[in-house]
């Protein structure tokens, strides 16, 4: 009943699960149609992450990301889908944890929860794009066994400082 989790489920997950299933049905082996389906998918999550990179160079972008981050987890994805434990919000580290998730809980509930890992690939597809000025970390995910989605998001000026 959460209309950013709607969102979610009926323009990402869905389109996916639905177009693996047809693929599969007509006759395409599950590796194959995994492939396609995927491919569209980062292909399309790609043209994103270019334009987020014309700005991966701009100084003020770690503290703009900050201020933003927060108000965005919030309003797109909600902790009635993801179950978020804040870590750190400072000018070197952002970083928090997901324990539930939306898109693993819906490809599962489809019998497809092989699909997950995927979507989790378009966050360090994105988020790879902000580098130098924002560094993406990443150890695990729900989708690959681990007990939770981490997220750190680095202050790459704070980075590069320490390395001079």
């Amino acid at each position: 009943g959460n209309r950013a989790i709607d969102l979610h489920i009926t323009r990402n997950i869905l389109p996916l699960v639905c177009c693996y299933w047809v693929l599969q049905q007509g006759g395409i082996a599950k590796e194959d149609a995994c492939a396609l389906v995927v491919g569209q998918m980062h292909q399309k999550i790609r043209k994103k992450a270019a334009i987020l990179k014309t700005v991966a160079h701009f100084p003020f972008l770690y503290p703009f990301f900050r201020a933003l981050c927060h108000r965005v987890m919030k309003n797109s994805y909600p902790d009635i889908g993801r179950d978020v434990d804040w870590l750190k919000n400072n000018n070197e580290t952002v970083c928090f944890d997901c324990r539930a998730c939306v898109y693993l809980a819906t490809t599962t509930k489809f019998g497809y929860p092989e699909l997950c890992q995927y979507f989790c690939q378009n966050d360090t597809i994105v988020y790879s794009a902000l580098s130098p000025a924002v560094q993406f970390v990443r150890t695990q995910t729900l989708a690959t066994g681990g007990d939770r989605c981490d997220f750190c998001f680095l202050n790459g000026k704070t980075l590069k400082n320490r390395a001079l």
